[in-house]
């Protein structure tokens, strides 16, 4: 399945589910987003439709939801519209079911054609300057945040350096959620509580 987003954790705010084909089905979890850090850069589309963005508040949620549980919604009520009825959507933006192995073509062929539809009802834009100097902000105060829950997380860079950074080697980017998950082995009831306590600058909405 493509992977595609324009923000930190772009794979796993697209990857609203991965498939994992077993012997006899095919169980389906939801991405953590505890992976690399994923290339930030979009590739701008001169044919979308921003114009969802408007709705986005002062928090960087839609209808007071993150990135991950919009698109995860999405991909849900296409998925249900698709005949896949026995899958569901956590509060948190996951999806899971199980699908027999012998539906798996169809499953993958309909994902696909789902993930296409959300990839055009939700284009994400390449960031502006001034969105990635917010986007800075924010990881900032995430990082005070984790501090207080108890985490160790490094001094941040200047805004200036990042700004660079997330256009020049996003690769490099100081993250203080990766920098968590590659400390601590947090299960996703764990990972629940804390992005609870210290909202993710990672899941939001950018304009």
């Amino acid at each position: 399945m493509r992977l595609t987003a324009g923000m930190a954790d772009r794979a796993a705010f697209r990857c609203v589910v991965a498939a994992v084909i077993a012997s006899t089905a095919v169980l389906l979890a939801a991405c953590s987003g505890q992976a690399s850090p994923p290339d930030e850069r979009s590739d701008p589309s001169s044919a979308a439709d921003y114009g969802y963005l408007s709705e986005v508040d002062s928090e960087g949620l839609l209808g007071g939801r993150t990135v991950s549980q919009v698109l995860s919604q999405a991909m849900y009520d296409c998925m249900v519209d698709a005949g896949w009825v026995n899958l569901t959507v956590a509060d948190d933006g996951s999806m899971s079911g199980e699908v027999p192995a012998a539906q798996s073509e169809q499953y993958d062929t309909d994902f696909a054609d789902c993930q296409a539809q959300v990839d055009l009802n939700y284009p994400i834009p390449e960031m502006t300057e001034s969105a990635i100097r917010e986007r800075y902000a924010r990881e900032v105060e995430a990082r005070d945040c984790l501090i207080a829950q108890g985490y160790s997380v490094s001094e941040p860079p200047s805004e200036q350096v990042w700004v660079e950074t997330f256009t020049s080697d996003p690769a490099s980017l100081w993250l203080p959620y990766f920098e968590v998950f590659t400390q601590a082995q947090l299960s996703a009831s764990e990972e629940k509580e804390l992005k609870r306590a210290c909202p993710d600058p990672g899941d939001r909405f950018y304009t």
